[in-house]
């Protein structure tokens, strides 16, 4: 028996009743107007239910995935994709740790869930792994990130001195070729992501014919990560 179950009958799209169920987990809808069809439902969060066929309802403790990420010092990664896919082909979830470096996912029915976690410069332990959710359980997947590449960062100006916005940015490396291509914000500001430590690259603003600007002070600024 289960208390707090609203359970809510319905007819053409409206809701003509709705109870309670108090602790033996029992309850009773109507009367109802005869000759149409009724939909009845009961819901409470985090269970799912379905008809027993004879007028009552068996009900599924749903489970919970929470997912926590850290670096190697021990400090929290924000930002980091976290995707959820179920062993039924329609259940997928794409979600961000917060700021600190956790996630749950909620709501989950029983079965087999893989989790693939992704973020740029970083490194993550597992790569991705199988979970098997049982009825009301809650396994918790600790992530560890290590950082394996890096960004460089910096402004666009104009040649009157203002920041310029949507100016093309690329890194050339040693090889010549374009690995990192970022655009200037509103505020001039760029980030090129992904670098590789010990690499060598050449920072440019893009003065290709299809571009924005045609020549750039200095056309390129060379760096070693």
């Amino acid at each position: 028996a289960m208390a707090g179950v609203v359970v809510t009958a319905s007819a053409g799209g409206s809701v003509v009743g709705s109870v309670t169920t108090k602790a033996d987990g029992a309850f009773q809808l109507g009367p109802f107007e005869g000759g149409l069809d009724y939909e009845v439902r009961a819901e409470k969060q985090g269970y799912n239910f379905v008809s027993d066929g004879e007028g009552g309802f068996r009900s599924v403790r749903m489970g919970d995935l929470p997912v926590t990420c850290v670096d190697e010092s021990g400090a929290a990664v924000p930002g980091v994709l976290l995707s959820l896919s179920g062993e039924n082909a329609g259940f997928r979830q794409n979600n961000r740790t917060g700021a600190d470096g956790a996630h749950s996912f909620t709501g989950l029915e029983p079965g087999t869930y893989f989790l693939r976690p992704m973020l740029k410069e970083y490194e993550l332990s597992p790569a991705s792994q199988s979970i098997s959710v049982q009825e009301g359980t809650n396994p918790v997947v600790h992530l560890r990130a290590k950082r394996v590449a890096f960004s460089v960062f910096g402004f666009v100006k104009g040649l009157d001195g203002r920041l310029d916005k949507h100016a093309s940015v690329v890194a050339i490396n040693s090889a010549g070729s374009t690995v990192e291509t970022a655009s200037s914000e509103a505020g001039g500001e760029y980030r090129l992501r992904g670098l590789k430590p010990g690499e060598k690259y050449s920072i440019q603003v893009n003065t290709a014919p299809s571009a924005k600007h045609e020549r750039a002070t200095p056309a390129a600024v060379d760096i070693v990560m």
